[in-house]
């Protein structure tokens, strides 16, 4: 299973951290450094935020290449933006009008917090561009890095296009958006990403059934140089040893190391 197909699924499994009074959705991840659907990668790090910061809009639908003679219309703003090497995240405060109350609805401020929609979308210009290789593009993209979609891309492209500098004029609620990872956070866990928590269950639990298994072999391995110096001891002391039973108690361990031992293959 893909990481990304992991990040959706757990994700899907847990609820939305939302103010459903306040119509605030916590954790949305604005962008990535993920690799889009259309092989760019935009630098969350090198996003120029400031002109966004005066007027937080966030759209139901872009302003550019949406229908035509289509208005955008505003349905919330974002707060408390936090952009770091690979995330862009905020906090949305959907408007209390109608189009605002029912995109809020949608991203799960309603009373079951169910969020039915958890995209988002970036646009503005791109104030410097540059290309990366396919190597380059999976140091770049970090814990977004995702090689099914890559291998999709690599069918149609030898490079991969990068923002490295991205200035922010507004953000879209849609369904579906180019950066695949620019989703609804489900967590509450300051800004780690999904896939990051994802990640350390997973060695978590690998490191404590290692520590486990290891303690196992180590006793196994103890037991066996024991066994090894009463063996040796029986043999120097022989009569005098098995008149004390010490053979019995000697063949016994055997046959209990024996049987961990073939657990072990």
């Amino acid at each position: 299973m893909s990481d990304l197909k992991r990040f959706i699924e757990t994700n899907a499994r847990r609820g939305v951290d939302v103010d459903v009074e306040k119509r605030i959705v916590r954790g949305a991840v604005f962008a990535t450094s993920g690799l889009a659907s259309d092989g760019w990668i935009i630098l969350p790090e090198g996003m120029a935020l400031e002109r966004f910061r005066r007027a937080p809009l966030v759209l139901a639908r872009h302003l550019t290449g949406g229908e035509q003679g289509t208005r955008s219309l505003v349905v919330g703003n974002a707060l408390s933006m936090t952009a770091s090497a690979t995330e862009l995240t905020a906090e949305v405060q959907f408007a209390d009008t109608a189009d605002g109350r029912d995109y809020a609805w949608l991203y799960g401020c309603n009373q079951e917090r169910q969020p039915f929609m958890r995209a988002w979308s970036v646009e503005g210009p791109i104030l410097e561009r540059g290309t990366a290789s396919w190597a380059e593009a999976r140091k770049l993209t970090g814990e977004y890095w995702d090689e099914t979609a890559a291998e999709l891309l690599r069918r149609t492209l030898t490079t991969v296009a990068v923002a490295v500098r991205f200035e922010l004029t507004a953000v879209a609620a849609v369904a579906a958006g180019a950066d695949r990872n620019a989703l609804t956070r489900a967590f509450d866990a300051g800004n780690a990403t999904a896939g990051a928590i994802l990640s350390k269950m997973d060695l978590d639990a690998a490191r404590e059934e290692l520590a486990a298994f290891k303690a196992r072999w180590e006793d196994a391995d103890k037991r066996i140089a024991r066994l090894e110096a009463d063996l040796q001891a029986l043999r120097g002391e022989g009569a005098s040893a098995a008149a004390r039973g010490d053979s019995e108690a000697i063949c016994a361990e055997l046959r209990s190391l024996t049987a961990l031992l073939k657990q072990r293959q």
